[in-house]
This record gives C-alpha cells, structure tokens and sequence, in this order.
C-alpha cells in the first residue's frame, strides 16, 4: 500500500466550537485563608465547587504558596531536591466517595522525576528553585518567595489527559482535596545535623484552570448521562505498601497485597530507616554505592507469573539490567538518573529504584489482574553482603481505575472492564 508524504498534503486546522472559553480562578482552603499558617504535618483541604458549564483543566492547574524556612539563614536549610512538600493526598467526589488516596507521595515524586526526561527539570528548577544542588542557592529561590507545584497523583497529576466535568459531578462541590504536609525531617535538608530547622507556608491557593462549554455541548452530555450512559474518565493512580528490612540480612521476599483488574506498573524504592536533616533522603541499592546494602538480584511474583521471566541478576556489578528495565517500562530514553554527577550517573549511586512493567500494551487493558488469585504480589530480593543498614522497602502499585459519573451526579470509582 502506497502514500503521498505527509508534508506535500497540507491540513488545515478546524476551527472550535463557538462559545468554549477558559479561566483561571483562585481557590483558598476551607480550612483557612491566604493568611493562614501552615506547619508540617497540617492539612490543606480545597473544595472545589461544580461550576456552571465548567470542566477542570487539570494540566493547566496548579498549587501556589510562599514558604518560611526556619532558621533564615541562608545556606542552612532548603526544601529537599525534589521539593517534598506532600506525605498524602486524598482526592474524594462531592458524593463522599474516595477516588484516590496515596500515601509516602514525597518518595513517589522523587522516583516519578528520576525517570522523566532530563530536560524536563529546568522548568521545575526555574519555578520553585528545585534543582539547585546548593543549599545558599535553593533558599534564595524559595524562600518568602511565592512558589508553584503541580499536584501528584492520577486526579490532578501530569498522566490526566482528560477534563474533569465539574458541572455534572453533584453535591455541595464537585471534588474535595485534602493534602497533609510532609515531616520537617523528610522535607527539608540542612548544612547540619541540628533539630532547629522547620518549614511553614501562608498564600496558599490552588489555581484552577476552569473550561466553560457551551450550553450546546452540555446538554449533548447530559442528555447522554440522563439517558443512561455513566460518564467514565479513565486515570491511573498509585498506591504504597512498606516493608522493613532488618539489618544484616542477604535475602529477603517482601509482599504487595493489591486487588485490581488491571496493574500496570510496581516500583521499589530502598531507602534507610533512620534520616537525619544533613543528608539528602538518598535510595539504596545502587552498584557504586559506597556503603553497603547494593541489590544484586531481583524478581517479582504472582501466583505462577515470574516477573521478569528469569532473574535479573549480578547487578551490585553495575545496575544495568535494572536500569534498562526502568528505561523500557517508562518509555524514556534519557532519565534524569542516567545524568552523570561526578562522572558515575546518578541511578547507580544513590538514586537506585526498580520497575516492573505489567503490561502487553499501553494504549489497552493488558496488565496484570490480581481479582482472581488471593494471593499476593511477592518480591525476592537478593544483597551483595549483609545490609549495613535497617532499610524500609516502599513499593508502589500503579493500578487503571474509572472516575464514573453517574446520571444522579454521584462521582465514584467505576470497574475497569
């Protein structure tokens, strides 16, 4: 079968619909006001109203704030890299039904950014100073200066490809979000090891970016709802499970027990149990780490699917088949832990996590159904020597899910068929 190239036939653009137009508003928290103090571990809740006619762009919204870092000494104290500011996140419908709920969110982005393309932080860097490997420079940037975050998660964060209906999702609001800010000793990092330094943040608001249809295309949908036809909004979402893992152990088998129709994607992280403010909150496991605790063997199981196929093996000799599996499961070609620092890239360092990727093709339902079987998602995991340290094993489910919404305006989770 034959084709003209596609730059001989041009295509000109469609016009839009007439009467489809968008803006940004500024919404405070219920549990405060722009004045309002906020301290590690407080919540923020937004409930964001069902808008007349509107539809929630989710890509173009965001959450602004200023932070105070205690003590203002330049050079002492910075937000950590990675700039994590969230320990949970509950996203539930005005009907009261949770439609997410993601705990350890600060080590979720920290691995979600290690595996995004390299060029994608110099936003991040330019917006809210995370990036900045000095701590003189970060608390410059951020410090009572007014910063900007996406939210995590698969409601509002970056894999959400689809406008959320405000206007059809009933009750008081159309969707209420609650976040918990995150321990001073998980979120920040010091020049020392002193227990003085803190964070707050006051001007909180959540700006959404709010797309009012035409009467036209609302009723079309609405009919579609009345006449029976749920509106369902697929996403994807997260969800942890920890495990500890004692000092001075070589072997260990670790289980995730996730109920799904459809697992896309497990992530681990290792990390050390104990953190202090002076160090960045580092992963274990990697080959050219200079301390012990280096994976040298990995395979994941459920009931009689071995994932991957054989082992991956021999990786405190360079944690090359761990990183290329990451690199195939996430489609990117250059991650930002393949950026080299002080010529040894990241990943093998102190950035070490792994991926399982469980599905056959992105675009379908073809991962891994655990409806089935009662049992668990296990992982084996094998040390170079004894770990050195008590580490705690942070996996991650990334599971398909349906936001329905029904023709009374109840909002739930729907079945992913």
């Amino acid at each position: 079968m034959s084709a003209l190239p596609q730059k001989l036939v041009p295509m000109p653009k469609q016009r839009q619909v007439s009467g489809i137009k968008s803006q940004t508003v500024e919404l405070s928290p219920t549990n405060g006001s722009l004045t309002t103090t906020y301290n590690p571990l407080d919540r923020l809740i937004f409930q964001i109203p069902s808008y007349p006619n509107g539809f929630l762009d989710v890509s173009k919204s965001y959450l602004r704030f200023k932070p105070t870092l205690t003590p203002e000494t330049a050079g002492q104290v910075a937000f950590d890299l990675g700039l994590p500011l969230f320990e949970r996140i509950i996203v539930k419908s005005g009907s009261g039904a949770i439609l997410e709920d993601i705990q350890d969110v600060d080590l979720l982005e920290n691995l979600l950014e290690g595996a995004k393309e390299k060029s994608s932080g110099s936003a991040r860097q330019a917006l809210s100073g995370d990036g900045l490997l000095v701590l003189t420079e970060r608390y410059t940037r951020q410090n009572n200066k007014n910063i900007v975050k996406r939210l995590p998660g698969g409601v509002f964060g970056e894999d959400q490809e689809f406008y959320l209906p405000l206007h059809l999702m009933g009750g008081p609001y159309a969707l209420e979000v609650e976040l918990v800010l995150n321990d001073r000793v998980r979120a920040l990092q010091s020049s020392t090891a002193g227990s003085a330094y803190t964070y707050s943040i006051t001007n909180v608001v959540f700006c959404l970016e709010i797309v009012n249809m035409s009467e036209e295309v609302c009723k079309k949908l609405d009919a579609a709802i009345c006449g029976g036809e749920a509106l369902s909004i697929p996403m994807s979402t997260y969800r942890s499970y920890r495990n500890v893992i004692s000092a001075g152990v070589t072997n260990t088998s670790l289980q995730v027990h996730e109920v799904s129709p459809n697992v896309e994607q497990v992530w681990l992280a290792l990390q050390k149990s104990t953190k202090t403010y002076n160090t960045q909150k580092l992963l274990e496991g990697g080959s050219e780490a200079v301390a012990s605790n280096k994976v040298d063997e990995y395979q994941f199981r459920y009931a009689d699917r071995y994932m991957p196929l054989q082992p991956a093996k021999d990786l405190a000799a360079g944690s090359s088949q761990a990183l290329i599996n990451m690199i195939n499961a996430t489609h990117v070609e250059n991650p930002s832990v393949c950026v080299p620092s002080s010529g040894v890239a990241p990943y093998f360092v102190d950035r070490f996590f792994i991926v399982q990727d469980m599905q056959t093709d992105k675009g379908l339902i073809s991962g891994l159904s655990t409806q089935a079987h009662a049992g668990p998602i296990e992982t084996f995991l094998k040390f170079s020597t004894a770990t050195a340290d008590q580490l705690t094993a942070t996996h991650f489910t990334k599971t398909s899910h349906n936001i329905a919404v029904s023709r009374d305006g109840i909002t739930g989770l729907g079945m992913v068929m």
